[in-house]
């Protein structure tokens, strides 16, 4: 479309001493000289700060975030009939799957815990709370004490709690038009290369 050439044009043109993230893929977010310039829709050709997620990504998403709701419920289960284990695991669970609801509705990686530490830090930027990260460390604890089974019941109680509080405003920030972001840092510019690198044919540079 003439959007894609003209935003490649532009892309090709950048000073390169600023941070190029990537453009002209299919379906994602447009970014030329390290600015966010929106949602770019490969069929319609138009760019747009709303994304235009396809119903598979946005269905897929809904199913993590219901098992988010799932898993804290098991969790809460698990703790009352004093099996510390599962209910970390579950605990651990039911944060990851709310955080993964939120990287597939954006299109971004997520395969990994490294990949799921950057899309909390970079939601937690976008939101201007440096809480949210913080607030999703407990589940870093239970996921380690679902091996370690160290934690006593009372502690993991108030980890779990911590998480619950937090897993309504992940379904909102899920919920909402993602806000526009430039990349400022280099530490930014790095994680939105791991979150966006080789999703839909993104050529990182």
């Amino acid at each position: 479309s003439e959007t894609a050439r003209r935003m490649a044009r532009s892309h090709r043109g950048h000073d390169s001493t600023r941070a190029a993230v990537g453009v002209g893929w299919p379906n994602g977010w447009a970014v030329v000289g390290g600015e966010i310039l929106g949602w770019y829709d490969g069929a319609a050709g138009k760019t747009g700060m709303e994304p235009e997620v396809h119903s598979s990504n946005r269905s897929e998403s809904a199913e993590h975030s219901q098992r988010s709701q799932l898993c804290i419920r098991q969790a809460d289960d698990y703790l009352t009939r004093r099996k510390r284990r599962k209910a970390s695991r579950k605990g651990w669970e039911a944060a990851a799957e709310s955080v993964k609801a939120i990287a597939i509705q954006r299109g971004w990686n997520h395969n990994s815990k490294s990949l799921l530490a950057d899309v909390a830090q970079q939601v937690s930027d976008e939101q201007g709370k440096p809480d949210i990260v913080l607030r999703l460390g407990p589940a870093i604890v239970l996921y380690s004490n679902s091996y370690d089974n160290s934690l006593p019941a009372d502690v993991i109680e108030v980890y779990l709690g911590i998480i619950k509080s937090l897993l309504p405003e992940l379904e909102r920030i899920r919920n909402e038009t993602p806000p526009t972001f430039t990349p400022e840092t280099l530490d930014q510019r790095n994680r939105w290369r791991r979150l966006l690198g080789g999703v839909s044919g993104l050529s990182v540079r």
